[in-house]
């Protein structure tokens, strides 16, 4: 069973690998970023640009942008795994701090309901990201069992000659 100390200690391991480099190969990453980065600022414009001409309420397009914001939030931590979530996590605070700001200088609750959607995704997110860890670390662990096992199975323990299984494997 995994304890949340050797939890810790393998996301610190983790985070220590992090390059930017990784990030600066990976083009798919970079366009979600972008497109994220593009749908935040319009989410910014149109609480003050004049969107009479649609048909929907500016509340209406700001929840739909938030809800694809959220899925790509999503999508990131899912598909990329810890670059993905350190990521989503910044633009996930960029957007939180992007919405206080409005709501500051506004004088305006009314993008209180994104504020609540990028919390939750926030938790959503991590959740996912240490259900990610534990699959890969129960992953790992059983990867060195089945090579621990196998060495038991050819190999004798107290010798460490191959068994006669192994010897005539290697004499054909």
């Amino acid at each position: 069973m995994m304890t949340t100390q050797s939890l810790n200690n393998f996301l610190k391991d983790e985070i220590k690998k992090i390059k930017i480099s990784d990030y600066i190969n990976n083009k798919i990453l970079i366009s979600f970023n972008i497109f994220y980065i593009f749908s935040a600022v319009f989410l910014i414009l149109s609480n003050s640009a004049n969107l009479s001409s649609l048909k929907f309420s500016s509340a209406t397009i700001r929840g739909i942008i938030v809800q694809l914001q959220i899925i790509l939030l999503l999508s990131l931590t899912i598909k990329y795994a810890l670059k993905g979530f350190v990521s989503a996590l910044i633009l996930n605070v960029f957007s939180i701090f992007s919405v206080l700001t409005l709501m500051i200088v506004g004088s305006s609750i009314s993008f209180l309901p994104a504020l609540i959607a990028y919390l939750t995704v926030l938790i959503i997110l991590y959740l996912i990201f240490v259900y990610q860890q534990e699959i890969s670390l129960k992953i790992n662990q059983l990867k060195k069992e089945k090579k621990k096992l196998h060495y038991m199975a050819y190999y004798d323990n107290l010798t460490e000659i191959a068994n006669r299984v192994t010897s005539s494997i290697l004499c054909k």
